[in-house]
């Protein structure tokens, strides 16, 4: 793809299928643009001479210009939408995580919960010498009593 001419993102974009502030996802043309696909992006500018958007990542970071036909509209609910529509149980559900793609567990709740397993130090270490000793090979009995440790195991207080 040829370099840009500074100027020429002045040009008329009244005939593009996009516009500033749409949401997009890049379907195509990958190596040639910087876009990973399946992730979101927000168009910042459109240049209708050449049929090209060049968008930003929701961390900021500009991504080449890609074609028209390498990208589509993302059907991107959002923040803003998801707290109009969703009870505030949802929500605050909602807050104990990071990212909006592929959520994480925030590490200060993820440490509270493991905090919170009973005798998890003497668990680990009967497990651990459980192996040494060579029950590592599951049979129907001991997959059995795996299970049933592992769901007493999960049964913990609740964070409040």
């Amino acid at each position: 793809m040829r370099p840009k001419d500074p100027f020429s993102r002045r040009r008329s974009s009244d005939n593009a299928p996009f516009k500033e502030g749409n949401k997009i996802i890049a379907i195509g043309g990958f190596g040639h643009h910087g876009y990973e696909p399946g992730r979101y992006y927000t168009v910042i500018s459109v240049d209708s001479s050449d049929q090209t958007v060049k968008a930003k990542s929701n961390t900021g970071s500009e991504g080449g210009w890609i074609k028209w036909c390498d990208c589509k509209k993302a059907n991107d609910i959002g923040w803003d939408w998801l707290k109009t529509v969703l009870p505030a149980e949802a929500l605050d559900l909602l807050a104990a995580f990071d990212g909006v793609e592929n959520l994480l567990l925030r590490e200060d709740l993820r440490n509270r919960l493991v905090m919170q397993i009973p005798a998890l130090h003497d668990k680990i270490l009967g497990a651990l010498a459980d192996e040494e000793a060579g029950l590592s090979t599951p049979n129907e009995d001991t997959a059995a009593s795996a299970t049933d440790s592992l769901n007493e195991l999960l049964e913990f207080e609740d964070l409040d």
